[in-house]
């Protein structure tokens, strides 16, 4: 996240706390600014709104991270179900492995492609500009 060491200490601390999920009005007041000015910031400054979509994409991606770590024990669980409990079991265990091996990879294939879009743009636009 390139754009936060260009920020002051009040903007990455906003920064992280938008990233996190907190409301305007609560991410100001944890900074010592109304929710009001949050907004205004935001709408006013693009390298503020890079770097909070910046944090969000890296927190997401620590969160990916965590549950690829804890895949490989989920999944062993999920097929001692399978191989040894009812089949009923087995069938809710089955019906979840799928599932979520279909939506991280949903997830994963439209992620990379927002992001290759947004780059096209950014390049074409700076492009425009120079």
């Amino acid at each position: 996240m390139s754009t936060t060491t260009t920020l002051d200490p009040q903007q990455r601390a906003l920064v992280v706390a938008l990233a996190s999920g907190l409301s305007h009005d609560a991410a100001g007041a944890l900074v010592g600014i109304s929710g009001r000015t949050v907004r205004r910031r935001l709408t006013a400054d693009p390298a503020l709104r890079d770097a909070v979509q910046d944090q969000r994409d890296e927190n997401a991606c620590m969160v990916a991270d965590l549950l690829v770590a804890q895949a490989a024990q989920a999944v062993e669980r999920l097929a001692r179900i399978i191989d040894q409990g009812t089949d009923r079991d087995a069938v809710g265990a089955c019906r979840a492995v799928l599932a979520e091996a279909r939506q991280h990879r949903e997830t994963t294939v439209t992620s990379e492609r927002l992001r290759d879009v947004l780059d096209l743009l950014h390049s074409h636009a700076s492009r425009d500009t120079a």
